[in-house]
């Protein structure tokens, strides 16, 4: 038989449901997306957050459809961003990083009294992750002892404000 008389049993539409990537609700998402202990074990040996949400999402879509799926980016996108809305909720930090990947552009960013918010692990994690994007960012707070082994390696200034005025 020849290669341009190729038997084709499937039509196109029956092909891409089986293969395709499933399309979720956000209940669906939700069902499929949701992490047993195992799976979040697994899920974090994984550094970068653009690859966790990615595993997340192949992971969901063999939970639906066993089989093998090669999807594109673009089909994945909506998954993608529910996904780091769900289990990242940092989700201006995954924006940023979109960001900097499509535009090559970095942002900037207002980090308003971090010391507040986070610990001290969890700041320098954030700080840390500004500096590889590259990005230029304001961070306020109220002892100066918060920041500085926090920023210590990185190059910065340090402002000292008093009723509004920059002393």
């Amino acid at each position: 038989m020849s290669r341009n008389k190729r038997l084709s049993i499937l039509t196109a539409a029956e092909v891409e449901d089986l293969y395709g990537v499933p399309s979720f609700n956000e209940s669906y998402q939700r069902f499929y997306f949701m992490l047993n202990d195992k799976e979040l074990a697994e899920i974090s040996r994984i550094r970068q957050r653009k690859y966790r949400c990615v595993a997340i999402a192949l992971l969901g879509y063999f939970k639906c459809k066993p089989v093998l799926l090669n999807p594109r980016y673009k089909s994945m996108q909506d998954d993608l961003v529910f996904i780091a809305r769900f289990h990242y909720r940092d989700l201006t930090l995954a924006q940023a990083t979109y960001f900097k990947d499509s535009s090559g552009e970095s942002c900037l960013f207002l980090l308003d009294d971090l010391p507040a918010e986070l610990d001290y692990q969890h700041r320098q994690q954030v700080v840390n992750y500004l500096y590889e994007l590259g990005s230029q960012f304001f961070i306020t707070g109220v002892d100066k002892r918060d920041f500085e082994s926090l920023i210590k390696d990185g190059k910065h200034q340090m402002f000292h404000m008093e009723h509004g005025a920059v002393i």
